[in-house]
């Protein structure tokens, strides 16, 4: 292999095992293990930022100097952008002082931190390598990043919490609740019942597969196969985006393009990408095969280049390719030369190996396979653990959508956790705001309970928590929710809720008839508000109530819309997106209560709207482009939709 650097391993395990295996790790190579560090040296406009702050200028001031420049820079570039600071700086006597000091900051470290997974082992003690600390969590860390543990021959093993795992362990257990045995490692991969959910756009919940650029990229490529399903979870990075490889890997998979290569020996390497380039080893193949480069020559090559900050960097790394391509390769001119080392630089950013993407399509397809077989189960796991990029209302929604009822969280039926009900999911105790799992389990241990009053004394609960419950409608057996409301407040003077569970050394009166109101039930707008604000989910979409006034506007829903037509639609934005990669083009999701429609601002329109662009909920108006069950319409006007369930649909959205 001729390869000298440690690999990288990386083991994906449950979240909720995760420390356990930590621990074993630790463990089992007692005095040679511990975490490794981050090291985070200054960007450009980390550097101008705390040099800004060390000279003076306040927080604020700070931050408009950084504005001006690029995400992208070295420090010791500062000078380009003299001109633009002093406009924001004015004629400052100490922007010299700035500009030199900033210069002095170029890699140098920022801040030291603790790696999010990578455990550091040693042959010997890991003393002999590194000073070891106590971080804040307790967990061995050393002084060392990746760079310099590889350097000291120490191996990192990147030990991840995937929450998806825990998705499909639970909904494993919660099948052989009902009686049904399943092995996932014994699914075929190419079943085609995974590809039907998938091409019909049904991907809220899956495994890497449900955002709104990956549900676009699937209405174009519809996936059919295993092999289908690798390359799909590999475009849709920084790497292919910029190498600009996903457009003709679809048209040539689809057969409206034909198959070329950017030259005749590259044909192995990109044959099975019908000559692009979509999987990491591809990048360092390429190089090897045109550069003549030994595979750890044509690896470092990669690694430097996706770490060229600024323009000598890259030239460098350009001069060095196409100077070694037309030196292997006599019928590979400068052009050429060029022309492919764009292609691995474009792709230099972050992008999956092969066998990387393999993994994690496994792991896409089985949640696939869940979904189309045993939607109600895998739903519930989704529930419990939250993997994906989207809140808990947009899950049950899609439950919902599915046919399968949610049923609210009630003091007599509900767990600890999310569990499968003979007529649909229920929701767990820990879905109301403020109450723990460890509280959940109290609840759970202390049923039944004969009054409210018994529910105070013994659950001890403090007053919010119990004031949720009630907010929530999980105490329904004890009256309606401002009825239980009431009563509470008047426990609350009588036993003074936060120390309710203590031993009372004389009885005291329980509520009697003289203490009850009669009150008003909530509306439908109340309940909607109280059910979203404690609960992040509700009975019904917080559009819902709207559509008749929508109606009226003309705004259409989201499944009456179609290809060509101009239209507004309304919805919650449930992801907004501003990719480094899109020049400047913004992507917002949008949901209503029959669905979902992907909203487009053009640059011009994101600089003149933004303010309303980033609020919670939005009236969009403009052309709908339509492919099968994907919808996007790109923005001509916009506009904030305001009411009182939509801030509260914020909460449920944003605070969690």
């Amino acid at each position: 292999m001729n390869k000298r650097e440690a690999p990288d391993i990386d083991v994906d395990v449950q979240s909720e095992r995760r420390q356990e295996l930590i621990e074993w790790v630790t463990q089992r190579f007692a005095g040679q293990t511990a975490m490794a560090a981050n090291i985070n040296t200054y960007g450009l406009r980390g550097a101008v930022r705390d040099a800004a702050r060390l000279l003076g200028w306040t927080y604020n001031q700070a931050g408009e100097l950084t504005r001006v420049l690029p995400y992208q820079g070295r420090p010791r570039n500062i000078r380009r952008y003299s001109g633009e600071l002093e406009r924001v700086a004015g004629q400052s006597v100490l922007l010299e002082v700035l500009l030199s000091l900033v210069e002095r900051l170029d890699d140098c470290p920022r801040d030291l931190g603790l790696h999010s997974g990578g455990m550091l082992l040693a042959r010997d003690s890991i003393f002999n390598h590194s000073s070891v600390k106590r971080s804040a969590n307790g967990t061995l860390q050393t002084f060392l990043d990746k760079r310099t543990a590889e350097h000291a021959g120490l191996v990192k093993l990147d030990l991840l919490g995937l929450l998806t795992l825990d998705v499909l362990q639970t909904a494993v257990e919660l099948l052989e609740g009902q009686g049904i045995i399943l092995d996932l490692e014994t699914v075929d991969l190419d079943d085609s019942r995974i590809y039907a959910g998938l091409k019909d756009g049904k991907v809220i919940g899956l495994f890497q597969v449900e955002s709104p650029a990956q549900q676009a990229l699937i209405a174009q490529l519809q996936p059919e196969t295993f092999l289908d399903l690798v390359a799909q979870v590999a475009l849709i990075r920084p790497g292919p985006i910029q190498a600009q490889s996903i457009r003709p890997y679809i048209k040539r998979r689809k057969g409206l393009e034909p198959v070329t290569y950017p030259h005749s020996s590259l044909e192995p390497v990109l044959r099975q990408t019908y000559g692009v380039m979509v999987f990491q080893d591809q990048a360092i193949e390429t190089a090897q095969v045109i550069c003549g480069m030994s595979i750890d020559e044509a690896d470092k090559f990669r690694k430097l280049v996706s770490k060229a900050r600024d323009r000598e960097d890259m030239e460098a790394m350009r001069e060095v390719f196409t100077t070694r391509a037309q030196g292997t390769h006599g019928d590979i001119d400068h052009e050429k030369a060029n022309q492919i080392f764009e292609m691995v630089a474009g792709f230099a950013g972050y992008g999956f190996p092969l066998s990387h993407s393999v993994a994690f399509a496994t792991t896409a397809a089985h949640t696939a396979y869940l979904k189309a077989l045993y939607p109600a189960a895998f739903l519930c796991a989704v529930l419990e653990h939250e993997p994906g990029m989207y809140p808990r209302l947009t899950i049950t929604e899609e439950a919902r959508r599915m046919g399968i009822p949610v049923l609210p969280v009630k003091l007599e039926n509900s767990q600890a956790r999310y569990t499968l009900e003979k007529i649909g999911i229920r929701l767990a105790f820990s879905a109301v705001d403020g109450i723990s799992e460890t509280m959940a389990r109290g609840l759970v241990q202390g049923r039944p309970y004969s009054s409210l009053e018994d529910l105070v004394q013994r659950s001890g609960l403090a007053r919010d928590a119990l004031f949720n419950l009630a907010r929530g409608d999980a105490l329904t057996s004890f009256g309606t929710r401002r009825d239980v409301l009431w009563e509470l407040g008047v426990l609350e003077n009588r036993l003074g809720l936060v120390h309710a569970s203590a031993a009372m050394l004389l009885p005291i009166p329980t509520i009697t008839a003289e203490d009850l109101a009669w009150l008003e039930e909530l509306t439908l707008e109340e309940a909607l508000e109280w059910d979203l604000e404690i609960t992040r989910t509700s009975g019904i979409h917080p559009i819902t109530p709207l559509r008749p006034m929508l109606e009226v506007m003309g705004v259409r829903a989201s499944n009456r819309i179609f290809d060509g037509q101009r239209c507004t639609v309304a919805g919650l934005v449930i992801s907004r997106q501003r990719p480094q990669t899109a020049k400047g083009f913004v992507f917002l999701f949008l949901e209503d209560e029959f669905g979902h429609v992907q909203a487009i601002a053009h640059p011009e329109i994101w600089l003149e709207m933004r303010e309303v662009l980033r609020a919670r909920a939005l009236l969009v108006n403009g052309k709908v482009q339509r492919l099968r069950g994907w919808k996007t319409v790109v923005i001509e006007k916009v506009e904030v939709l305001e009411t009182a369930q939509v801030r509260e649909a914020e909460m449920a959205y944003f605070v969690r």
